[in-house]
């Protein structure tokens, strides 16, 4: 008689009973056997993890040991390891047992004698999987008052969470704020035992209830979709009963689906308010776990909280910096997102400062941080909806820490949304922060603010760029505080660069008296006329601008106008293409000063400058005109970026070895550096002087973590370009 096929008998059908009780089918008989897996648990297959139910009960026996029947019947059907594997069978009646190596003395039809006839050995699962009932119709044999016996479980299930998500979807609420059709998720487990590999068994009955936010008043009925006395009949059905994450030995249950159909909870029908749900399961010997989940209906928010306002982003020399920003007054806060970039176009979020950040904090410190490295940071808020609605980030401010302290101090005093710019927040910072790094001069940024209310002194910094883009309205484009400290700047030597589109016509011909004597007297012009008519700036001849061009090309030109201004008692330097003033420079005593102070006053907004050679050229000049790029003659001002160059590596992904490549025009000393994403240099590739010509050098990373990296040349002559690496193993 052929082994491999499954013969179903006559006698077989009629002899068992969904009550029978029958002893264990392995020895003692009469003894409870460890439990490694129950009824209906989430079974694999392959690289799908929710794929099939599990059919039967597995007890725990080591290779080799005996199986034996649990009734007095034929057998009835034997699978043999040659054609199937690990999963070699024997059935007797209604009753199979697999993972068993068939007898080889019993062939389909012979009788067997319970708890007497050897069925076979368990193989190397060490477990017998017992399946009470014919295929596709299995019931638990761990079923209350019937089944194997004796059984005797004192354990009560355990909840390890329950989660809210959107129904049909992968969509998690937030802090528990629910509103619309969601469906309730829970990891659950159970066990029977103490034995090694049978802790975390799938759940017999789980359901879940509503109540009243005291937990005392039923807001609806129990429903208790799940009772795992009959195997579903389809495994199609497995992802309705099991939730995304539910693997061999995790079982995460969707309790508000039925077995055969999604459902839901519809909290449309309920008032908006505080509910407790109640989720609770149970196994077959009544031992029970309760877990409450306090939630609130909601109506739906997506609104995000107002754009977080930056006030400064300062270091010092000590390797310390402080960040700090304005409080958000949105009622629904629940926090932040700290976010870096080395370039100031590749932001990665700081999660571990982040989520040490509340609500009401305004300051952040940090130490220690590397000198020499370039760092913008910006902030997005965040609310307590129940899907998390995140601000636009803030202005992005950037520092970069040197050994002397900080050189420069840029001041954003851009806050207009109703003219060239109508977004929430900018990036003009970074425009200048870029342009200095590659100039080598250290700075640190703030806002207006910083200024107005004394947070940061003018007079603690040798240079200062104020960029006020076209700010104007309701509120002077540089407020009396303002004009007292740059006043004060100005007459103890300070060095200023100023700049913006309306700062003529909102001083001098909006303000009041003092704002024209300050006009006039600090910042050096005459306001000719509020519209150029011209985006082309020329440099004057004579100057060291002389052969200088460039273009500005703001957003919405319709609504974009310069001032037109002349020297007061200054220099002219640059001129729109139609031959008005449209920048001054001035060297000497300010009315009252007491040591010769440095102005260049520019009519437009130079980060609207196009071209990014031109807007370099044009800031690289003016520190030359304030002395701090001693080391360029006259026609190598604003130009010397272009000396040198660092290229891209090759290849990018790399994996473990690239090749950097670099060019010199002038000998200079060179540092090539790599640093990590966290700015700290990880290996030196170059320190040491080199003459004018082409290098590459080839960086061998086998010693280094897989992940973003950046390379930075930089030269004794004030020279610096960082680019991006990536390692990926």
């Amino acid at each position: 008689m052929n082994r491999i096929f499954v013969i179903f008998s006559l006698l077989a059908l009629l002899t068992p009973l969904v009550g029978q009780s029958y002893q264990w089918p392995c020895q003692p008989f009469d003894q409870q056997h460890w439990i490694n897996g129950t009824f209906c648990e989430n079974r694999p297959s392959g690289s799908i993890e929710r794929h099939h139910f599990h059919d039967g009960v597995d007890i725990h026996l080591p290779q080799g040991n005996s199986v034996y029947s649990v009734i007095n019947g034929n057998v009835d059907g034997i699978g043999i390891a040659d054609y199937y594997g690990i999963n070699a069978y024997i059935r007797v009646g209604r009753y199979a047992y697999v993972h068993v190596d068939p007898n080889p003395n019993l062939e389909i039809g012979d009788p067997v004698v319970a708890f007497e006839t050897i069925l076979g050995t368990t193989n190397s699962w060490n477990h017998i999987h017992f399946k009470d009932g014919w295929p596709g119709s299995e019931i638990n044999a761990l079923r209350s008052g019937a089944g194997l016996n004796p059984f005797t479980d004192t354990y009560d299930p355990s909840i390890d969470y329950v989660d809210f998500y959107i129904n049909k979807s992968k969509k998690k609420f937030k802090n528990n704020r629910l509103f619309g059709k969601v469906d309730i998720v829970s990891k659950a487990s159970d066990k029977s035992d103490t034995g090694p590999v049978g802790n975390n068994n799938g759940i017999y009955k789980i359901g879940y209830q509503i109540y009243d936010a005291s937990g005392t008043v039923p807001a609806s009925g129990p429903v208790q979709n799940f009772i795992f006395d009959n195997i579903p009949p389809s495994d199609a059905y497995i992802t309705n009963v099991y939730f995304v994450g539910s693997d061999i030995s995790n079982y995460i249950y969707t309790i508000t689906n039925r077995i055969t159909s999604d459902r839901y909870w519809d909290t449309d029908l309920l008032n908006k308010g505080t509910y407790r749900v109640k989720v609770f399961t149970e196994d077959t010997r009544s031992n029970t776990k309760v877990v409450w989940e306090t939630v609130q209906i909601v109506e739906p928010d997506n609104s995000p909280p107002a754009t977080p306002e930056l006030v400064s982003l300062i270091g010092d020399n000590a390797n310390q910096w402080t960040l700090r920003w304005l409080p958000n007054d949105s009622a629904d806060v629940a926090g932040y997102k700290l976010s870096f970039s080395l370039d100031g176009k590749n932001w990665t979020v700081q999660n571990n400062i982040s989520d040490s950040l509340t609500p009401d904090d305004t300051l952040l410190t940090y130490s220690p941080y590397t000198n020499n490295a370039l760092i913008y940071f910006r902030l997005n808020a965040y609310d307590r909806s129940a899907f998390t609605n995140y601000s636009d980030s803030s202005d992005g401010y950037g520092l970069w820490l040197s050994e002397n302290g900080p050189e420069i101090l840029i001041v954003d005093g851009f806050d207009r949304v109703d003219g060239y710019w109508q977004k929430s927040s900018h990036t003009f910072v970074i425009q200048y922060g870029n342009i200095l790094d590659e100039l080598g001069l250290s700075f640190n940024s703030c806002s207006d603010d910083a200024i107005r209310d004394g947070l940061i002194q003018l007079d603690d910094y040798p240079i200062v760029i104020y960029l006020l883009g076209d700010e104007s309205g309701d509120e002077k484009v540089l407020s009396d505080q303002e004009q007292a400290h740059i006043r004060n700047y100005l007459q103890n030597g300070g060095k200023l660069l100023i700049s913006g589109s309306e700062i003529g016509n909102d001083l001098n011909t909006s303000g009041g008296e003092t704002d024209k004597q300050f006009y006039h007297t600090f910042l050096k012009a005459d306001f000719i006329a509020d519209s150029a008519g011209s985006l082309q700036q020329m440099g004057e001849s004579g100057t060291v601008f002389e052969d200088y061009t460039s273009e500005v090309n703001p957003p919405g030109t319709e609504r974009y106008k310069s001032d037109i201004i002349e020297a007061n008692g200054s220099q002219r330097i640059l001129n729109f293409a139609d031959g008005q003033g449209a920048g001054i420079y001035f060297y000497g005593l300010f009315e009252d000063g007491n040591q010769p102070g440095y102005l260049v006053h520019f009519s437009f907004p130079i980060e609207l400058i196009t071209d990014y050679n031109d807007r370099s050229g044009l800031i690289g000049r003016v520190m030359g005109l304030f002395g701090v790029v001693s080391s360029l003659d006259e026609n190598e001002v604003g130009g010397y970026i272009k000396h040198h160059e660092l290229f891209n590596n090759y290849p990018n992904p790399f994996n473990p070895k690239t090749v950097i490549s670099y060019q010199l025009s002038v000998a200079s000393h060179v540092e090539l550096t790599i640093y990590n994403l966290l700015g700290k240099p990880v290996v030196s590739l170059v320190s040491e002087r080199q003459a004018a010509g082409n290098y590459q050098v080839e960086w061998d990373a086998t010693a280094f973590a897989s992940g973003v990296y950046y390379y930075q040349l930089r030269t004794d002559a004030g020279f610096m370009q960082t680019k991006k690496l990536v390692l990926m193993k």
